[in-house]
């Protein structure tokens, strides 16, 4: 075999990039680039004029400038081992940003349209955090707009992770992408955005050199190789016609707006196709024999592969479900089949914990629930394991399949535990799971036809109830064997001389001499060609012949009445090709194929022992006259006599009618062919069976016997040979009262009133008819029970509460009134103490800063919560201790909160009071007795609603696992305080400062603050100069402050607060005011020149006057004006300070002309 294999690299996005000084930059792409020999590509562009520039970060700052909001990042040169593309540091969001996580800017005018490019990689899925990538369709991250102030936000662009290892999106990359219309307002906003985080540990992302260029009116972007244009004032985009390329080709697009002109150039590479071309093996044949080639040709679009998926995440589980994700991308195959999976691998589960059955009682359900592999009662409780759970596989499209059941598994935990499609363990046959190789419950096969790329999920569940506990998930993966996607090469064979069929890859040829056959495959595009070669040798052949055929026989089998054949085969010339077989007339063939090596031993199996002449032949397919037989005498039958070998018996106790039943197994050889088995007791009752089928050892069962205590026997027989039987002797079992089945279940502590409940069934037979059945527990301090009155019914249920919770010994006595001796006791302990002991005791909360209001932050702001150490921590429960990892470190943390909090504010023995349960947490915000709060802006890490959360005081069992409570009852135990609101005001903020020279005034928009929030006021105070004031010292967010009177030099300042004292200052100066022109006094002047005198008292001036003036420096106050007529002109002096802040004086020159 022969293979063309080229080094194909990832298909993704290139760029060339351009700029050129003072001038333009222009970035080009190519996608798919490298391409495959022969098909298509698609050129983007997008460029712009040097000076449109909205926006630009690089972060080679060190941390992120011009941002409206940012989430917690990292800004570092290498983060996880990857610099960026020029080596200066970019942003990371690692396992400091908690989702969602945002990077948004102020607001831009973007009304000319742009493009907006940047720098951007994913980490790889399965790192170590902060370096564990996304891999999730929805991980991806989101390029936004918002033309409301971040009120809504419109997608422009997604980037999917797909499956989290694609070179394309692992690797830093450039992506540009045009402005669309809706986001081209005055006042735009951009965002990068994630919303769906597994946790801060995972789905890590970064970007660098963000770029956000404006459109020129007048500039254009042009491809040179087919003239495409994009539209004037265009940002660019993709070219709407693909090339098709079979060699590296370079194209070149401009830029221009008639002044500057850029140029760049991209070069597309291009790969082969891989062939795989296979001639056929080597052969030789006799003079004039023929042979059949047989090739392969066929072009490798994306080669085999055994690929394995794994999310290696680490999560805590609480209840009594799990599950975790899986995406799977690239596959070849679309649909599964039998052998698309070879292995499930779960790396680790554990569980400890308890379950309250929640079934609904009949008829509107089952009323009980599986526990175990048994089943509980609704309102019980089942201890939970490992064993407790179903693992459960789902497809992408909802396709599942149970690769272990609850109740099958043993001992305390999942390690490396795999599922395979077949030979592994039985899971139900003992030692499961042991890390190892299993064969799941359910066979792979049944998720035949559903979807094989997409989300996968592996799913830890235990069905039934409510679980409570504490276990770890972590980690899973799965294997594919991916087939290949191929097409059939156009081939063609070499020499055709003396072969028929030549146009297919299965010719025949008849070679007169030794002869080689080429191979030849292209593929479809014409860009590859690869041969192979076959060398068919023609030798010389003598004729074949079988010299000995030896045939010996065994002795007869007892057992089956069969004997074995063996022999050997003694040849020369054997053909090259064919089979070789041998066949006995009495039954019975092996074959033998090619190439032959005399001699050859045969073997014959389970042949019939009857006496019977036969004979064994041997001959080869090729050579049909090259046969040998042997002829020998099958030895005599052997069949043994009938014996019963075994026979046991079982009975019953008495059942309702004084019945009772007898069971067990017979066992037997060599039984009659015809007639029945019989099985018989003392009394003639029998059960008969046909002999027909009939397998040894044979269970039997004989009903409705009486139960009167007397002696009895079981015989077993066969109706066709008297003599094959055998007998047994038993008592029958009498009637007494009895009590079967004695069960009791302890329930949990009553954390109300310190007690617990036992309840139980109680199953008897053959009660007394009169008097009662009492059940009675007796702890050593007092007694406890229930009674039951006749008639009684089995089984009976039970139930005895307010037993003291003190952990004493106790014993439950079942005792019938009528009948003394029918009882029965069993032992226990009660359970310990469970009263809570856990207090939040009291706090203060103080805040440094500006904020006046309780608990309003002003930006920089911090409110300090500290412990008055009047709290008292949870007991420790020691009947179990808690498990490991998990130990007794008690402390107190702060929760917080979205909203107020609602569930769990008190210990409580609801289920539903689970504090994980409340939706309006979102975490712990510290562990600790004191908590301290910086109003960033970014600490919180988490939404909420006006900028406000709660924090809430409360004690812990664990504070190094994160155990708020546990206890050996079925109550919580702990603490919890009142909630603190605390309001992150948002920065108060100015923009817009805008001075009028001419009016006297200046003007500043205000924003931020509590007005931002709640639509309430700034105030302005505190102006200087003293010849200033305020037009308006009020102000709404995004208002404006203004202040008047100011003269020219002054400098300016005034302070402004929200109504919690969030202030900011506002400075300016000095101050540009109007000027004041003096164009001089009127004179006249005995010539046609005059040296006028103006004044100004700040700024520039210009002279001014009619046609026939001009001005020999008109800048200058003390000009000279040349008239070419005598007369009386009006001149003007016209000053200015600023750009629309003019004042103009008047003077009258009169121009005479002495004569001579």
């Amino acid at each position: 075999m022969k293979k063309l294999i080229n080094n194909i690299l990832f298909i993704g996005l290139i760029f060339a990039n351009f700029q050129a000084k003072a001038q333009c930059s222009l970035n080009l792409f190519a996608n798919p680039d490298p391409v495959l020999c022969g098909e298509c590509v698609t050129l983007s562009a997008f460029g712009s004029m040097d000076g449109n520039v909205a926006f630009q970060e690089d972060f080679n700052s060190g941390s992120p400038v011009g941002w409206q909001f940012t989430q917690a990042t990292t800004i570092a040169t290498n983060t996880c081992g990857v610099p960026s593309p020029d080596g200066t540091p970019f942003m990371w969001m690692g396992d400091a940003s908690v989702n969602p996580r945002d990077m948004t800017t102020v607001g831009f005018d973007l009304t000319l349209g742009g493009t907006i490019c940047f720098e951007m990689r994913y980490s790889e899925q399965g790192d170590a955090s902060p370096c564990e990538g996304p891999d999730e369709p929805d991980e991806g991250v989101f390029l936004q707009y918002s033309t409301n102030g971040g009120t809504t936000w419109q997608t422009i662009e997604y980037w999917d992770p797909n499956g989290g290892n694609d070179a394309s999106l692992t690797g830093w990359n450039q992506y540009c992408v045009t402005i669309p219309a809706g986001a081209m307002t005055a006042n735009t906003m951009i965002q990068w955005h994630q919303n769906a985080v597994s946790g801060a540990e995972y789905d890590h992302w970064g970007i660098d050199n963000v770029i956000i260029t404006l459109n020129d009116p007048n500039s254009q972007i042009s491809w040179l190789h087919d003239g495409y244009n994009y539209p004037l004032g265009s940002g660019g985009g993709d070219n709407p016609t693909q090339v098709c390329i079979s060699t590296p080709t370079t194209y070149t697009a401009q830029i221009t707006n008639g002044t500057n002109t850029c140029t760049q150039n991209i070069t597309v590479q291009v790969v082969n196709p891989v062939l795989e071309v296979t001639a056929d093996a080597n052969a030789s044949v006799c003079p004039g024999d023929c042979i059949q080639l047989t090739g392969e040709s066929k072009v490798i679009i994306s080669p085999a592969s055994t690929p394995t998926f794994t999310n290696a995440e680490f999560s805590v589980v609480f209840g009594g479900s799990a599950d975790m994700n899986i995406n799977v991308t690239g596959l070849n195959q679309t649909t599964l089949t039998s052998s698309s999976i070879t292995e499930v691998c779960l790396t680790s589960f554990n569980f400890s914990g308890t379950q309250v059955c929640a079934a609904l009682p009949p008829p509107f359900g089952p009323g009980t629930c599986p526990c175990n592999g048994g089943t509980i009662n609704n309102g019980q409780n089942c201890n939970l394991d490992v064993s407790s759970f179903d693992v459960i596989l789902t497809t992408p499209d909802g396709c599942q399949i149970t690769l272990v059941p609850n109740g099958v598994a043993t001992g305390t935990n999942y390690t490396n535990v795999c599922f395979v499609p077949s030979g592994g363990g039985n899971i139900n046959g003992g030692g499961f799971p042991a890390a190892g190789s299993w064969n799941p419950s359910q066979p792979f096969s049944n998720l035949n036809g559903c979807d094989a790329n997409g989300v996968w999920n592996l799913e830890v569940n235990a069905p039934g109830g409510l679980g409570f506990g504490f276990g770890t998930l972590q980690g899973w993966s799965i294997t594919f064997d991916d087939p290949e996607i191929s097409y059939p090469a156009s081939y063609t064979w070499s020499p055709t001389t003396d072969m028929t069929n030549s146009t297919t890859l299965t010719p025949t040829v008849c070679p007169t001499a030794t002869q080689t056959y080429t191979l030849t495959a292209t593929d479809s595009n014409n860009c590859v060609t690869v041969s192979d070669n076959v060398t068919i040798t023609v030798s010389s052949c003598t004729s074949c012949s079988i010299d000995a055929l030896t045939a010996d026989t065994s002795s007869c089998n007892s057992a089956t009445n069969t004997y074995g054949l063996t022999g050997n085969i003694t040849f020369s010339n054997p053909p090259a090709t064919g089979t070789l077989t041998v066949t006995n007339s009495c039954g019975g063939s092996q074959t033998f194929n090619a190439p032959f090596t005399s001699p050859i031993n045969y073997t014959l199996s389970n042949l019939p022992a009857d006496g019977a002449a036969c004979s064994v032949t041997a001959v080869f397919s090729a050579d049909a006259g090259c046969t040998q037989t042997s002829n020998y005498t099958a030895p005599a039958a052997c069949t043994p006599s009938c014996s019963i070998t075994g026979l046991t018996v079982l009975t019953t106790g008495c059942d309702a009618n004084g019945e009772y039943t007898t069971s067990g197994e017979v066992t037997f050889t060599n039984p009659p062919a015809t007639g029945n088995l019989v099985i018989e007791d003392c009394n003639g009752i029998q059960q008969t069976i046909s002999v027909a089928g009939l397998v040894s050892p044979f269970n039997y069962s004989l009903t409705g016997q009486t139960a009167d205590g007397a002696a009895c026997d079981i015989t077993a027989y066969f109706s066709n040979d008297a003599t094959c039987t055998q007998t047994l002797a038993y008592p029958a079992p009498s009637c007494n009262c009895n009590i079967d089945n004695f069960t009791a279940q302890q329930g949990f502590c009553n954390g109300v009133n310190n007690t617990f409940e036992l309840e139980g069934t109680i199953e008897f037979s053959f009660p007394p008819a009169t008097g009662t059945l009492t059940i009675t527990v007796n702890n050593g301090a007092g007694t406890f029970d229930t009674i039951i009155n006749a008639p009684f019914a089995s089984p009976q249920t039970w139930s005895v509460s307010g037993i003291p919770a003190d952990g004493s010994n106790y014993s439950i006595t079942a005792t019938f009134s009528a009948d003394a001796g029918c009882t029965s006791t069993q032992n226990g302990t009660a359970p310990p103490d469970c009263s809570c002991a856990a207090q939040i005791g009291t706090f203060n909360a103080d805040i440094i800063g500006n904020g006046i209001n309780d608990y309003q932050l002003c930006f920089g702001d911090v409110l300090d919560i500290t412990s008055n150490n009047d709290y008292s921590y949870p007991d420790e429960a020691t009947a179990p201790p808690i498990p490991a990892p998990y130990g007794y470190n008690p402390g107190l943390a702060y929760l917080i909160y979205s909203c107020p909090p609602t569930i769990g504010t008190f210990p409580s023995s609801d289920t539903n009071q689970v504090i994980t349960n409340d939706p309006c947490l979102l975490g712990v915000a510290t562990f600790g007795d004191d908590l301290s709060l910086l109003n960033d802006l970014g600490s919180v890490g988490a939404p909420f609603n006006n900028s406000t959360v709660y924090y809430v005081p409360i004690t812990f069992y664990d504070t190094l696992n994160g155990i708020y409570s546990y206890t050996n009852t079925n109550i919580t135990c702990f603490s919890m305080g009142s909630p603190i609101a605390v309001q992150y005001l948002p920065e108060v903020v100015s923009s817009s400062p805008t001075e009028n020279c001419a009016a006297g005034t200046f003007t500043v928009t205000i924003n931020g603050g509590l007005p931002e929030l709640d639509g309430s006021s700034f105030t302005a105070s505190n102006l200087l100069p003293a010849t200033a004031s305020f037009v308006n010292t009020t102000a709404a967010n995004g208002g404006i402050i203004q202040i008047t009177g100011l003269q020219h030099g002054d400098n300016y300042s005034f302070d402004v607060a929200d109504a919690n004292g969030c202030p900011i200052t506002i400075t300016g100066g000095p101050f540009t005011g109007a000027p004041v022109a003096n164009a001089g006094q009127a004179d006249t002047s005995c010539t046609l020149t005059y040296t006028l005198n103006a004044s100004l008292s700040h700024g520039t001036g210009a002279w001014t006057g009619p046609a026939n003036i001009s001005f020999s420096d008109a800048t200058s106050p003390t000009a000279t004006a040349t008239s070419t007529t005598t007369g009386t002109y009006t001149l003007t002096w016209t000053g200015t300070s600023l750009p629309g802040c003019t004042d103009a004086a008047t003077v009258n020159i009169t121009f005479t002309q002495m004569s001579t």
